[in-house]
């Protein structure tokens, strides 16, 4: 009886072994942290599904200063997106480059008249996550590329300012009222107003034309 009960004993402590190994694995896999590659692909998931608060999980505090943002705001800003384009389900590419600690990534949209416009935008590492920096920015002129370019994939500097300057002046004032008085494409710069990037893609414009 002893040997009986030692032995069920030694088997209770090798299967209790196995599922310990089994949970430190999982845990292990539980707790490995997304590389920026990873987060890049879920963010164009996220904005291919209209997925809000996932999108606003990526979403920098510069942005969120310059524009004042809450969950209303983006929640407003990717429902005005669907005027414009319907992500593709295709694919999100994702370059990473060498030596930078920061992601490119891309996703294909095309707009009601069948143009297909990328959305890029950037992911990194900050103080505060992984985040993609100045994301409001890169959607507003993905927006502003889809409306006004024949064909984004052979856009010049001329064009791509034109439509720029087109969609300040157009739009501008239809995303000011929920929440979007202008386009933040540096920190240090601040947000700068839709009459005002109008006029500076227009001195750009002509600067490039003079060349």
């Amino acid at each position: 009886m002893s040997k009986l009960i030692g032995f069920k004993k030694g088997k209770g402590l090798a299967l209790g072994g196995v599922t310990l190994v089994v949970v430190a694995i999982g845990l292990g896999a539980a707790n490995r942290r997304p590389s920026l590659e990873d987060a890049a692909g879920r963010l164009g998931k996220c904005i291919q599904t209209k997925d809000v608060p996932c999108i606003d999980e990526y979403v920098d505090e510069s942005d969120r200063l310059a524009y004042g943002l809450n969950r209303s705001k983006l929640s407003a800003l990717v429902s005005e997106m669907s005027a414009y384009l319907s992500p593709l389900p295709a694919p999100v590419s994702v370059l990473k480059q060498p030596n930078v600690s920061i992601v490119t990534a891309s996703l294909q949209c095309t707009t009601s008249t069948g143009k297909h416009v990328d959305v890029g935008y950037v992911v990194s590492k900050t103080p505060e996550g992984i985040r993609a920096p100045q994301l409001i920015g890169c959607i507003l002129l993905s927006l502003s590329t889809s409306k006004f370019v024949v064909n984004s994939s052979k856009t010049g500097a001329l064009e791509k300012l034109k439509a720029w300057m087109d969609f300040a002046a157009e739009d501008g004032p239809k995303f000011e009222k929920i929440g979007f008085p202008g386009i933040l494409r540096n920190p240090d710069e601040g947000l700068i107003s839709w009459p005002a990037w109008q006029k500076n893609c227009q001195e750009r414009l002509e600067r490039v034309a003079k060349k």
